[in-house]
């Protein structure tokens, strides 16, 4: 989920020269709560990440011209909840045209495989580094369903994740 809301912000701003970064994000504890939380409200909606993070982006461009903040995307006690932006968004998207800058997120949001697994591996190197752990505990910590910090993709090939899965220790 954070690389979805990564990219989102990207082509927002239809300018990654005038983008900051969201990397700082994982290295807190409270973003990457807000980002579980995101996660656990998109599951229950059964909304892949990308269709709900559009579905936010879609909301706050139209209220207040701008991309949603972080703690932001999973508000349930606002008068207008994430799951029923997301479910209202699903509405307007089959019936009427969704703005471009909307439509923009998924086209971006498809990437190489290549810079996938670089995006991956930096990801992993940075929560190693900002946590003060080893690679077997950033991936139990991380790398567990649900959680979104990884590609599964990646996941599946890497060689510590496959080793931890046989072992049962995710």
């Amino acid at each position: 989920m954070v690389y979805v809301y990564e990219e989102a912000l990207i082509a927002y701003q239809h300018n990654e020269r005038n983008y900051k970064s969201t990397e700082g994000l994982i290295k807190v504890k409270r973003s990457y709560n807000l980002f579980k939380q995101a996660v656990k409200v998109a599951d229950q909606c059964g909304a892949d990440y990308v269709s709900y993070i559009q579905a936010q982006f879609y909301w706050f461009d139209k209220w207040f011209k701008r991309a949603p903040k972080a703690w932001e995307l999973a508000g349930k006690t606002t008068k207008f909840p994430a799951p029923n932006r997301y479910l209202e968004y699903l509405k307007i998207k089959s019936s009427s045209h969704v703005p471009e800058k909307v439509q923009s997120i998924s086209r971006r949001a498809s990437i190489s495989p290549q810079k996938l697994d670089k995006i991956n591996e930096v990801r992993l190197a940075e929560l190693q580094r900002s946590w003060g752990i080893d690679e077997e505990e950033a991936f139990i910590r991380f790398a567990r369903p649900g959680i979104g910090y990884f590609d599964a993709a990646w996941l599946r090939k890497h060689p510590t994740y496959r080793r931890l899965r046989q072992e049962q220790k995710l």
